[in-house]
């Protein structure tokens, strides 16, 4: 059987594509703080302004949560912190063993059990609902589970025939420039599931989320291999 989709079908795709990346940007301008000015403003020192006062912020929130665990040197620990990786975020997404060799056990296990239990609590809420692309809080559960990691990763959210969460799989790890995606694991689970739908996501560690050409060609396969089983791709 031809599994190449057809002209009509990848124009679909490539359509969805296009109409859900605004969604992306929107993720990627809250996540970056698209209400503090950008340095390129006209006024310099307002921007200037706002960028510490979210700098002192961040520190402040991120020693009030050190100090659970270093209450005398939760400071000095979230000022090494935010030095090696400037934001919050970053801090979240570090990998292990720096995070350990940066601020000490405790503090890694900590901050890597916060971000856990974060991800888990916003995964529970979407798992209540009909799951659906234009829902915020599956964009916030996306953003936490992938959306801050150094290199790409694409997982695969499988639905029953009533739109809601059945399981999800990880079906690529990449490096910071691309994905190989493993289709034929992603069917296996979707079938044995039983799911009528999927929904795919991966992050850019880039920054950049428009969709590359191979994003759009992972998209057209996906679909193609997905229809004879009767199974939606619903959106990447």
């Amino acid at each position: 059987m031809d599994m190449r989709p057809s002209i009509n079908r990848a124009n679909r795709t490539r359509s969805s594509i296009s109409r859900h990346c605004h969604t992306a940007r929107r993720l990627w301008r809250d996540d970056q703080g698209a209400n503090i000015p950008s340095m390129l403003d006209p006024d310099r020192r307002h921007a200037s302004v706002a960028t510490n006062r979210k700098q002192h912020g961040q520190l402040s929130i991120l020693a009030d949560l050190i100090s659970v665990v270093e209450p005398k040197s939760c400071d000095a620990v979230a000022q090494r912190l935010l030095d090696e990786w400037h934001s919050i975020g970053a801090v979240f997404a570090a990998p292990e063993q720096r995070l350990r060799k940066t601020a000490g056990n405790a503090v890694a296990n900590l901050i890597i059990h916060s971000v856990r239990a974060y991800s888990s609590s916003l995964r529970e809420t979407v798992q209540r609902h009909h799951v659906s692309p234009s829902d915020r809080n599956l964009h916030r559960y996306l953003a936490s589970a992938i959306g801050r990691s150094p290199v790409e990763k694409m997982i695969a959210i499988l639905l029953d025939a009533g739109s809601r969460y059945l399981t999800e799989v990880t079906i690529a790890y990449g490096d910071v420039t691309g994905v190989s995606v493993n289709a034929k694991h992603l069917l296996r689970t979707a079938v044995a599931r039983g799911a009528h739908g999927i929904i795919v996501a991966h992050n850019h560690p880039s920054g950049n989320p428009q969709p590359s050409e191979s994003d759009i060609a992972n998209s057209q396969v996906l679909d193609a291999m997905c229809r004879p089983l009767g199974i939606e791709v619903v959106d990447h």
